[in-house]
């Protein structure tokens, strides 16, 4: 299922999710490489929200991506280490269902990554 991207603005999160979108990142992607600084402050950013000083909604910065036809899937032309690490952040807090990722690159994420 696509969304009108004209029509797209904000999505969030829990809209992903709930629409089980699929998202690829093509080889051109550089591999995985946040490391534990950059996840703290991500989850840190997420932690000190506060929707009365900051607004309706936390905003991640721009995931730009290009919906495939042909494969029924969203190509991420930007964003990969965020769109990623929400996965991974989800994955861990048990969160079942959840948008999916798949990489054309078998090395895109590090085999210490567990």
């Amino acid at each position: 299922m696509s969304f009108d991207l004209q029509k797209c603005g904000h999505v969030g999160i829990g809209e992903i999710c709930k629409r089980c979108l699929n998202f690829f990142v093509p080889a051109y992607q550089r591999g995985y490489r946040w490391r534990e600084s950059q996840i703290m402050q991500l989850i840190n950013d997420i932690i000190k929200y506060d929707e009365k000083h900051d607004g309706k909604y936390y905003c991640l910065q721009p995931v730009v991506v290009r919906y495939d036809n042909e494969a029924s899937r969203w190509r991420v032309i930007d964003g990969q280490q965020r769109l990623t690490t929400i996965w991974l952040i989800l994955k861990l807090l048990g969160v079942e269902d959840t948008f999916s990722l798949s990489y054309h690159r078998n090395d895109c994420l590090p085999s210490d990554f567990n």
